[in-house]
């Protein structure tokens, strides 16, 4: 038996401004709070008496370095667009980089490895995550590898 609900990740007194996804809007539409952070609020709209509410991610990362490497870790999901070409983006800058830099791939498709870690989009280079909202340019993530490469000089 499937138990649904809608469930929608909005926002309250983002940056000053409540005119991106505010949760108010979806409040009085009889969505219900059940887990917020910081900013973000996760609200919640059972079709099912029996359905449990959801929780937000507790993302679980824990960076392993390589001696004389730059490692990169991708989490990434097929069912976003944005994350796709993300992908793509970072797999084509590390191959520029050859044996130098390691690549790890984590696809959120993938439920044991999403379930493990609770990523379904990120980018660490050695650790440190890198992101700009929209898909990751490649400049900007040839930079951060040159920058760690650096720092291992």
């Amino acid at each position: 038996m499937r138990l649904l609900g809608l469930t929608v990740t909005a926002y309250q007194n983002l940056h000053g401004a409540d005119w991106f996804m505010p949760a108010a809007y979806f409040e009085k539409r009889g969505f219900k709070r059940v887990d917020a952070r910081g900013p973000q609020v996760l609200l919640w709209k059972p079709f099912s008496e029996q359905a449990a509410p959801p929780r937000f991610l507790q993302p679980d990362y824990t960076f392993a370095p390589i001696e004389g490497a730059v490692v990169v870790d991708l989490f990434w999901t097929g069912l976003c667009q944005t994350s796709s070409i993300e992908a793509e983006r970072v797999r084509d800058v590390c191959a520029g980089f050859g044996e130098a830099v390691r690549l790890n791939e984590y696809c959120a498709e993938n439920r044991d490895a999403f379930l493990c870690h609770q990523i379904p989009r990120a980018i660490f280079v050695n650790g440190a995550e890198i992101g700009w909202g929209y898909e990751a340019p490649k400049d900007g993530i040839r930079n951060a590898i040159e920058r760690a490469l650096e720092d291992l000089s």
